[in-house]
């Protein structure tokens, strides 16, 4: 399954519908590991704020997206699926935190970056449209921690592919590909404090 199937609309039922995605869904000790990451990042402030997932390509990663995607889109399912494994008692978190989700597929953008495409996806596309439209990432950290109002899980797919196709693109005396890396290393530290 690809990400932009699923946030399109266009994938098939078992991985659109949460509960027949949650009921086919073995979780692995890797997938274990990450939801446990989030939810205890997420519901307590613990633990790291990235995850960078590198597999080859077969191993998982997408499907471990979209296990959090189903997860915190949906909290009551998600909350039964995490008490199905333990992970209330093991951890004691008992349900699933209320979150902003962004996830983006980096093969099916909508706005010319990243950035845009974050903001985009979290429904604040305004307050980066300018930066998105002149292909310059925000510098303030500010700017980016106003782009959430909550905790907020940010799921990005195939983003090499991005850096690829960006690598061509020129920004002034730079390219959008060393723009984008700069805007990651800005956003990791936004999330991280």
């Amino acid at each position: 399954v690809e990400l932009y199937d699923v946030l399109s609309g266009e994938a098939d039922e078992a991985y659109l519908d949460p509960e027949k995605f949650f009921r086919n869904t073995y979780l692995t000790s890797d997938m274990k590991a990450l939801l446990v990451g989030a939810l205890r990042r997420l519901a307590r402030n613990e633990g790291s704020a990235v995850y960078v997932l590198d597999t080859e390509f077969g191993g998982g990663k997408t499907h471990s997206l979209l296990l959090l995607y189903h997860v915190f889109r949906n909290r009551d399912l998600g909350t039964r699926y995490i008490r199905q494994y333990g992970i209330d008692e093991e951890y004691g978190i008992l349900e699933v935190p209320e979150v902003d989700v962004a996830a983006i597929d980096c093969r099916r953008m909508e706005k010319g970056t990243l950035w845009g495409e974050l903001a985009h996806a979290l429904g604040k596309y305004e307050a980066l449209e300018r930066s998105d439209l002149r292909k310059t990432p925000p510098q303030n950290i500010d700017e980016i921690r106003n782009l959430f109002t909550k905790p907020t899980l940010i799921l990005v797919d195939e983003l090499p592919i991005h850096l690829v196709t960006a690598s061509a693109e020129k920004v002034g005396d730079t390219n959008l590909m060393e723009l984008t890396l700069n805007f990651l290393t800005v956003l990791s530290s936004a999330v991280s404090t």
